[in-house]
């Protein structure tokens, strides 16, 4: 995986997946990761967004 993202690659990733997941990959803690994209100006979900969207039956 590359090292490193522009603003465009980071937002779309923070979109599709959890960001515990996203910072596995870097090599981040997620409050890492949300500190990047708050220096870069990119929002993220909010808390407990990805609940419904990985189970849907809750």
């Amino acid at each position: 995986m590359q090292n490193s993202l522009n603003r465009k690659e980071l937002y779309d990733l923070v979109w599709k997946k959890p960001m515990v997941e996203i910072a596995k990959l870097y090599g981040l803690s997620d409050r890492g990761l949300a500190k990047l994209c708050e220096r870069n100006g990119v929002p993220v979900p909010p808390r407990g967004y990805w609940v419904p969207v990985c189970n849907p039956k809750v």
